[in-house]
């Protein structure tokens, strides 16, 4: 679209345009009219004249064009003044051509232009696709400059900390955001670091809990990227504040279980071991260390090939195989203790197989002390009874609460009634 008052140059440059290829809507003279046909015909690009007819000139005409119809817009004026063309740069013009303009120039300018505006509209939307990711987001997603200074915050973020975008913008990130220490303690709000070497997330290893804006402490994982430029130079830092009251929930919940656990095989009366499918010790109670002369962090680096004697693989998943088809196994080993002597047990095997596992559990006692055997086998039945169905209740409750969670994750002397986390993988 063409905007001048001169009729003589407007069509003279109407001419050159359709040389070039390119159609012209119609010639225009005044500002005010400029505006009306850009707003309904969308033009791909306007000429403009700053001198025009009428009240309005072609900056203010420029300026309503690209605010209320987004169309790329070339000044070309006899005009060079600085003062006209300070007021030109306010309107973010994608070209100024001093008349008269040589066709090559124009040529330049309009191709110039409307690939620039290609390019921004790209820009623009990829920018709204990452705004309404980053606004659907979950966690909490807050962004810096290389200063620490807010540059954006979610919709999470800003209904935790109680300021929206326009409010926290500029702001320091330790200022916006209050974090607490197990104790209470808040982290320092006055720090100030080099946010392109090192970003402030070391300063927060000991506070890991979040004061949302109504009072409300929740525990957090905090995750930190650098945002690199082309030349991989750091040009802020994009923080994630993630939730992790249900994640708390399930460890304390699972700590409570494996207490229950602990608690059950430790006051056994009997030794027991529990393996998996490959004979690996995965857990023994105190009984079993005494009797087999190991400590327990030991024993779980064992196999029962390691303290049974004449240990038989293929003899043991037939038994894997009976005890998890039928009831559980008599079982009449000799086991090797560390110091090599042997003793005979008697004792039972019972197999749990959930969600892919298979856990084997074993309950014996030393038959070499000239008890009855029926007897000790009877006391072993009714004990082994007994303990099966309250783990099988646990396990029952662990397979149906903790779906990522292992129960024997952490079974060492010191972890028993500690920290309970992760695990990686089934026992399997």
């Amino acid at each position: 679209m063409i905007v001048e008052d001169e009729f003589v140059i407007a069509a003279s440059i109407q001419s050159v345009l359709k040389k070039m290829g390119y159609s012209v809507l119609k010639l225009i003279s005044t500002g005010e009219e400029a505006v009306l046909v850009a707003e309904q015909q969308k033009p791909d690009l306007v000429l403009m004249d700053i001198s025009l007819g009428g009240k309005m000139d072609g900056i203010e005409a420029a300026h309503r064009i690209s605010f209320h119809s987004d169309i790329p817009v070339i000044y070309l004026t006899a005009h060079s003044q600085d003062e006209i063309l300070e007021r030109a740069k306010i309107t973010q013009p994608f070209g100024y051509l001093i008349k008269p303009a040589k066709e090559k120039d124009l040529k330049i300018a309009i191709e110039i232009a409307l690939y620039k505006h290609k390019m921004e509209h790209q820009l623009a939307e990829h920018d709204r696709w990452l705004n309404s990711i980053l606004v659907a987001f979950e966690d909490a997603v807050i962004a810096t400059n290389t200063l620490g200074q807010i540059q954006f915050i979610n919709q999470i973020a800003a209904q935790w900390i109680g300021l929206n975008n326009e409010h926290v913008k500029g702001m320091p990130l330790a200022e916006a955001v209050t974090l607490l220490s197990h104790e209470g303690a808040e982290a320092g709000k006055e720090e100030t670091w080099n946010e392109s070497e090192i970003g402030i997330l070391h300063m927060w290893k000991d506070f890991p809990f979040l004061l949302k804006s109504e009072g409300q402490k929740i525990p957090v994982e905090i995750h930190e990227n650098a945002v690199y430029d082309k030349h991989g130079q750091v040009q802020g830092r994009l923080y994630i504040f993630k939730d992790i009251t249900p994640l708390k929930i399930l460890q304390e919940a699972l700590h409570r279980t494996r207490n229950k656990f602990n608690h059950l095989i430790d006051h056994a009366s009997s030794a027991v071991i529990l393996c998996d499918r490959e004979a690996n010790v995965i857990d023994a109670n105190q009984n079993a260390s005494e009797i087999l002369g190991y400590s327990r962090e030991k024993l779980l680096t064992l196999s029962l090939s390691s303290i049974e004697l004449h240990f038989n693989e293929q003899e043991f998943k037939e038994k894997i195989r009976h005890a998890a088809l039928e009831k559980p196994v008599e079982m009449r080993v000799v086991y090797q203790r560390k110091d090599h002597s042997t003793f005979p047990s008697i004792g039972v095997m019972g197999v749990w197989k959930k969600r892919e596992r298979t856990i084997v559990l074993f309950l014996f006692r030393n038959a070499a002390y000239g008890e009855d055997p029926q007897e000790l086998l009877h006391r072993e039945e009714d004990e082994f009874n007994e303990t099966y169905h309250a783990l099988n209740q646990i396990f029952s409750e662990s397979n149906h609460m903790f779906k990522s969670f292992d129960l024997f994750e952490h079974t060492k002397e010191g972890d028993r009634s500690e920290d309970v986390t992760l695990a990686d993988e089934n026992i399997d």
